[in-house]
């Protein structure tokens, strides 16, 4: 290398370091058909409603965003929803749909409501992406919706209300075909004083009109289970069925940490038949797994 080249690298490097450096670019809003720059909002037409800003609300009953028309996506990319200045005592929901086809909630980071994201019935819905903090009884609900996904969120401190409700992070109840997926529940706490179970992942298997529902919980973390109350447990998952039927539901791959140990407390609790366990990592709780579960292998309890 010539000295005349040797002189020049020093030169282009000092260069570069002196190049200012930017904010990350502004979030591209060229699929969205509609936004919702306030709430409460009623989204009654299809397509992609886009957050562009923070918004939060104060309401304590209802919901901050209501969707009544099938095929609608949400896509907050990456705003805040909030709910916080509701307070302990709000029975409000963030995202809520009832009945509704193809729904899809994304790119949310939902705070400080009852439900974060409820979607009750209708089928094909996809809630991914999403960062759910500090909701107050269920971080993620999907229930009855068949052939529904939930995959790639990160459902963080759920739990607070003054009430003797079950917390979970993510709650699937019914609906056939559902996939769990590559989540991450951290923190599901009951409230002292309550009587609060807390569980990080519920699935329930019955539908009506059907013998079986099938479900695919794979993948996922779930850590920092707080019970509180007298006689109360953690279970990192757990399936439950008020329709007594047998689901088929396959629990493999996920990870379930419990850092302090709570008396009585199951990794992995089959309350009824039909659960296919395998290659799971149980750390922490006094008992990995109980109940009606099949143990196919692979499960490791520490």
């Amino acid at each position: 290398m010539t000295a005349t080249r040797l002189l020049a690298a020093p030169l282009l490097i000092a260069c570069v370091l002196l190049i200012p450096t930017y904010a990350k670019a502004a979030q591209s809003y060229d699929n969205c058909t509609n936004f919702i720059d306030s709430v409460p909002a009623t989204i009654s037409s299809q397509g992609v409603w886009c957050l562009r800003k923070d918004v939060s609300t104060g309401v304590t009953s209802g919901n901050a965003i209501n969707i009544q028309t099938n095929n609608v996506t949400i896509d907050c990319n990456d705003f805040k929803l909030g709910g916080l200045s509701a307070g302990s005592a709000s029975q409000a929901s963030g995202i809520r749909a009832d009945g509704r086809q193809n729904i899809t909630v994304r790119n949310c980071n939902v705070r400080g409501f009852y439900y974060g994201i409820l979607l009750v019935g209708g089928a094909g819905h996809l809630v991914e992406g999403n960062r759910l903090d500090n909701n107050l009884s269920i971080g993620i609900a999907a229930s009855d919706a068949s052939n529904s996904i939930v995959r790639g969120n990160r459902v963080y401190d759920t739990g607070g209300s003054p009430d003797n409700s079950t917390r979970s992070g993510i709650y699937s109840y019914g609906g056939d075909a559902v996939e769990v997926a590559d989540n991450i529940v951290a923190g599901v706490a009951g409230t002292p004083g309550y009587y609060n179970a807390v569980v990080g992942i519920i699935r329930g298997n019955y539908v009506s009109g059907l013998n079986r529902t099938s479900a695919q919980i794979t993948g996922n973390s779930i850590s920092g289970l707080a019970p509180t109350g007298t006689g109360m447990t953690a279970h990192g998952f757990t399936n439950t069925n008020y329709g007594n039927t047998a689901g088929r539901i396959l629990f493999a791959g996920n990870n379930l940490y419990m850092t302090s140990t709570v008396a009585n407390s199951v990794g992995i609790k089959c309350t009824y038949g039909g659960v296919s366990i395998r290659d799971n990592n149980i750390i922490g709780f006094p008992t990995g797994f109980d109940g009606t579960c099949w143990d196919d292998g692979g499960n490791v309890v520490h």
